[in-house]
């Protein structure tokens, strides 16, 4: 599948899948994001530098200049961010492919689709999300359109056929604790509450 999102995805989905609205089941366990560097010539090849989404949610910073996402210059530095997510065809488990895409609407869409996936609550019985790839478009800055992938869930299913996923297992996030704040002399009280 191709990493630009508007009629020619759905035209390369639709070739891949057999039909523009071919509902796929998404392997969340096997969800990476990271950051690709594509080759600039031709004895270049294409660098690759992943974690599992479940293992670390944060997207890693980049590994040529440091930055995080909402910081990183791309037209400063080769690497960009990236999310890779397997897909299986409902109608036929063997037509697997893969949704990549480097931009912020592709990494949104697949944050907003991990934050459901990992929700507590309901027993899922180990089945994954089954989406049908949809876009949408909004007017940019510069005055042209941006498409943004979005996934429609429309259920739940096995990735592989009578096989449950693995649960979701918490994962730490780390929180810096509170600032030690200064106590006023004379008060025996430590709130800011003026009675």
């Amino acid at each position: 599948m191709q990493d630009n999102y508007g009629d020619e995805t759905k035209r390369a989905a639709a070739a891949e899948t057999g039909g523009p609205d071919v509902p796929a089941v998404a392997k969340m366990h096997e969800a990476r994001h990271g950051h690709i560097k594509f080759a600039k010539s031709d004895g270049e090849s294409v660098e690759h530098r992943t974690a599992l989404i479940m293992d670390r949610p944060e997207l890693p910073p980049c590994p040529a200049c440091g930055n995080i996402a909402n910081e990183h210059d791309d037209k400063r530095c080769d690497w960009r961010p990236g999310v890779y997510l397997p897909l299986r065809s409902v109608t036929d488990p063997s037509d697997v492919l893969c949704f990549t895409g480097n931009g912020l609407g592709a990494r949104r869409a697949v944050a907003q689709l991990c934050r459901i996936y990992a929700r507590e609550g309901p027993d899922r019985q180990g089945k994954s999300p089954t989406i049908l790839l949809e876009t949408r478009s909004f007017k940019n800055n510069a005055g042209g359109t941006t498409t943004w992938p979005v996934f429609k869930l429309i259920g739940w299913d096995y990735f592989t056929p009578g096989v449950p996923a693995p649960q979701p297992r918490p994962v730490a996030v780390p929180i810096a604790p509170p600032s030690p704040r200064p106590r006023k002399r004379g008060v025996d009280h430590d709130d800011d509450i003026p009675f």
